[in-house]
C-alpha cells in the first residue's frame, strides 16, 4: 500500500489489480487491470502519478517500472531497467527526492548484487546507476545527489554520490537495520534498528549515531 503525497489518495494491488481509493472517505475511485499479475511495489510520484513496479514472469520475463496516470487510466512510460545478471526476474524497491525531480529504483533478485538505478522523474533518463551488493533498502536525500543504502549482512551503511555513482563514504554502526532507511528534510539519516528501535546520523558527523 502506498499513500500519496498530499494524504489524498492510497493505492495498493490485489488479484492483478490495482486499486486506488480517497483517503478521506475510504471511497474506491479508480481499478487499474492491464496485465498487472506480478506487481511487486507501487509508490505516487510527487504530482499524482502512479509509479507501478512489476516481476518478470512467463517464457521471456521481463522485470518493468510504470508510470501510470491512474486518473485517466493512461500509461505514460515503460522501462526495463538493467541488472547486472542473466537474471530478468527482479522485484524493485522505489523512492524518490523530496524536491521529486529524481526516481530511485533498487532491485531485488536472488543470486544477484542488487542495483540502484536513478533517473529523472520521467524516468527517461538514467542519471546514476549504482552496483549496491545485498543492500536491501535505499533512500534518496533532498535532491537526490546522494543516496543511502542497508544491509541485512552489514551493519554498516553506505553513502553515495550519485552524480558520479561512486561509493562516498561509511557511516558505522553495530548492527544491521533491516526495517529501512530514511532521509530526513534537514539532511539526517534515520534507519531501523534490526533488534528494535532506530539510529539517527546526522551527516556532517557520520561518526557519531545516535541510537534510540
Amino acid at each position: 500500500m502506498t499513500l500519496s503525497l498530499d494524504d489524498k489518495y492510497l493505492a495498493f494491488y490485489r488479484s492483478g489489480c490495482v486499486f486506488v481509493w480517497d483517503a478521506r472517505t475510504l471511497e474506491q475511485v479508480r481499478t487499474i487491470d492491464h496485465g498487472l499479475e506480478a506487481i511487486s511495489n507501487l509508490m505516487f510520484r510527487q504530482d499524482g502519478v502512479l509509479i507501478v513496479a512489476k516481476r518478470g514472469f512467463g517464457k521471456e520475463p521481463r522485470s518493468s517500472v510504470e508510470a501510470w496516470d491512474w486518473r485517466r487510466d493512461t500509461p505514460l512510460k515503460t522501462i526495463y531497467p538493467k541488472v547486472d545478471g542473466p537474471s530478468q526476474d527482479v522485484a524493485w524497491g522505489l523512492m524518490q527526492s523530496a524536491d521529486g525531480k529524481r526516481i530511485g529504483l533498487l532491485s531485488y533478485a536472488p543470486g544477484l548484487p542488487a542495483t540502484l538505478s536513478i533517473r529523472d522523474k520521467g524516468l527517461q533518463n538514467e542519471v546514476a546507476h549504482l552496483v549496491v551488493g545485498d543492500s536491501i533498502a535505499a533512500a534518496l536525500n533532498r535532491d537526490g545527489s546522494r543516496a543511502v543504502t542497508v544491509s541485512l549482512e552489514n551493519p554498516a551503511l553506505q553513502i553515495w554520490d550519485t552524480a558520479r555513482s561512486a561509493a562516498l563514504l561509511t557511516l558505522p554502526d553495530t548492527e544491521g537495520h533491516m526495517f529501512g532507511v530514511k532521509f530526513t528534510y534537514s539532511g539526517r539519516i534515520v534507519a531501523g534498528r534490526s533488534s528494535g528501535g532506530i539510529t539517527v546520523w546526522d551527516a556532517r558527523f557520520p561518526q557519531l549515531p545516535s541510537s534510540r
